[in-house]
């Protein structure tokens, strides 16, 4: 976005100063409501150490548990810009800011699944939605929001009963 030079330089320059928490989320929420994936690379690549990331995550969620290791902080963090530009009905950028997540961390649960729904909801290619949304159940198995995505998958592909191994647990 043409106007984030000075916020770009501002935060980069929060390298050899003390941290502005408020800084770097006035730069993460510039990147989700005005920019597009390359400012969501920028950012991701540029706030790698976890004291930084750290205090956007707290500003973002208090509390927040940070994910362990640089891939699933950077990949969190994409998620994270996906999110608020869909709940801005940036959709095109937030599945591409997904997609960009996922080749941080394959099967990164919360990307896939979301990016996995949007696209079933715009009749995208059912056999990459359900690729995306197993790789979620694998990551979220326990987590309602992943189980309906998948049921609405299968409701969409005209399955209506589950798969079940020995046990009566559902596979698929």
């Amino acid at each position: 976005f043409t106007s984030s030079t000075s916020t770009r330089a501002a935060v980069c320059s929060t390298t050899t100063n003390p941290i502005d928490a408020e800084l770097i989320f006035e730069w993460f929420r510039q990147t989700a409501l005005r920019g597009d994936l390359d400012d969501a690379r920028h950012l991701v690549e540029h706030l790698t150490d976890p004291p930084r990331i750290e205090a956007l995550l707290d500003r973002l969620s208090p509390g927040a548990i940070l994910p362990a290791g640089a891939a699933s902080n950077a990949a969190e963090l994409a998620y994270l810009v996906g999110n608020v530009m869909a709940a801005v009905d940036r959709d095109d950028q937030a599945m591409d800011v997904y997609r960009y997540a996922l080749t941080l961390q394959p099967g990164h649960g919360w990307s896939s699944n979301n990016l996995g729904y949007m696209l079933l909801e715009r009749g995208g290619d059912l056999a990459e939605v359900e690729r995306l949304l197993l790789d979620a159940w694998k990551s979220l198995p326990h987590d309602a929001n992943v189980t309906d995505s998948l049921a609405w998958l299968r409701y969409k592909q005209g399955i209506l009963n589950d798969v079940v191994d020995e046990t009566g647990r559902v596979i698929t």
